[in-house]
């Protein structure tokens, strides 16, 4: 099987056959919402992952096609709209930008001691384009900040010159859109600095464009490159996947060989996303077949505060239940699994358990920092407190004034 690679926008999508299914009224409301969400989706994911026969409901339908509800449907223009969306949630600008030789490192973001993220700009762009993406910024028009690599090529100096740095992920958009030779130029530099030892990338392809491990035509680099990092650092493909329906494909399956007898090892995260996946049954499922293809589940998050938050938000109270409840379907231990887990500005942040204090009609919640900002916070627990519900950080109390901090 293979495919050349189609893009389609909203409007040239309509030119499509699969466009028959759309109502003149759906139409019309994608190009309104379009005007301030992105929008792109692939041939394979219209032609193989969607179901037709179940619009609007299907899950991969609602993952690329913006949804009515999405947006607030006010007169205001794109860039209002867009601010009100929260385009770059906790604090990432303001904190996340190292300084290297008196200026800011493009492309580059910094949260964590030994861990960096670098965004090739070759690779800001995606095979399609996920409606939930907290990185929706990077595919709009100007007026919102965006996070791409320069020509003179600081980012590269910052990381030689701090050997605390010992993880780079590689994220975007989708590292694996940029051609082949330019991956290989990206992990073939990081994999030469001495003291970087895991190299990342943090991708959707797999699903969304299995062809880049198969039959491409640098499908072939792109392996023989990943064999030969594999054998100086550890390499972690982060396949982004966010329901079952993904992983139905022959082409998948060849894919995901592929990158595993290559060298690297695949984990695998998504977000809980209500109107997607928010049930057991789809998160039981979907690690299940991953940990069958020796694939690793590795985190459950929380939707980020940004772009149509509230058509996604999920209470942390059930995705507290979903993840256990999940969890006792699984048959493996799931040993590296964190979930559910907030990304929030001093680090990840996991929900370890929620009670409900019927005294004072609240819930009281016991939270745990898996990733800190600061090293000194890393295994903290906390207990937090909520009267109503509960979608991020924010929304929460802390019971103690020592840990308001963590809630910022």
């Amino acid at each position: 099987m293979h495919e050349s690679l189609k893009l389609y926008s909203l409007k040239s999508f309509f030119n499509h056959a699969k466009a028959r299914h759309l109502s003149e009224k759906q139409k019309e409301s994608l190009l309104e919402i379009g005007r301030i969400l992105p929008f792109r989706v692939n041939n394979y994911v219209l032609e193989n992952l969607i179901n037709w026969e179940d619009i609007p409901n299907d899950p991969i339908f609602r993952m690329t096609f913006l949804q009515v509800g999405m947006v607030d449907g006010s007169q205001r223009t794109a860039l209002e709209q867009r601010e009100i969306l929260n385009p770059h949630p906790s604090r990432q600008v303001e904190e996340n930008i190292p300084h290297y030789n008196g200026k800011m490192v493009e492309g580059i973001q910094h949260k964590y001691q030994d861990t960096v993220l670098l965004f090739p700009k070759e690779g800001q762009q995606c095979h399609a384009y996920c409606t939930f993406c907290f990185r929706w910024a990077q595919f709009v028009d100007a007026g919102v900040p965006q996070f791409r690599t320069s020509q003179d090529k600081e980012w590269l100096s910052y990381i030689k010159n701090n050997e605390s740095i010992k993880d780079v992920i590689l994220t975007g958009g989708d590292p694996m859109f940029m051609s082949g030779k330019y991956l290989s130029q990206y992990l073939v530099e990081l994999s030469n600095i001495e003291h970087i030892e895991t190299i990342r990338i943090g991708s959707k392809a797999l699903t969304y464009w299995p062809f880049k491990f198969v039959s491409d035509k640098d499908a072939k680099l792109i392996l023989e490159t990943f064999e030969l990092v594999a054998k100086k650092k550890t390499l972690l493909f982060m396949a982004h996947i966010s329901h079952p329906n993904e992983m139905n494909s022959d082409i998948f399956l060849k894919a995901q060989s592929n990158i595993q007898s290559a060298g690297a090892s695949i984990k695998t995260q998504a977000p809980i996303l209500n109107n997607i996946n928010a049930t057991p049954q789809v998160w039981g499922q979907m690690w299940s077949k991953q940990i069958k293809l020796g694939m690793i589940p590795y985190y459950m998050f929380i939707a980020r505060p940004t772009g149509p938050k509230d058509y996604f938000a999920v209470d942390l109270r059930k995705a507290l239940e979903i993840y256990l409840e999940a969890r006792k379907v699984v048959d493996d231990p799931l040993a590296f699994l964190k979930g559910p887990v907030m990304s929030a500005t001093q680090g990840k942040i996991q929900v370890m358990k929620a009670a409900e204090d019927l005294a004072f009609k609240r819930t009281i919640f016991d939270l745990k920092v898996v990733r800190a900002r600061d090293v000194l916070n890393l295994e903290r627990e906390l207990q937090v407190s909520s009267s109503g519900p509960v979608y991020w950080i924010d929304d929460l109390l802390a019971m103690n004034s020592s840990d308001r901090d963590l809630l910022i």
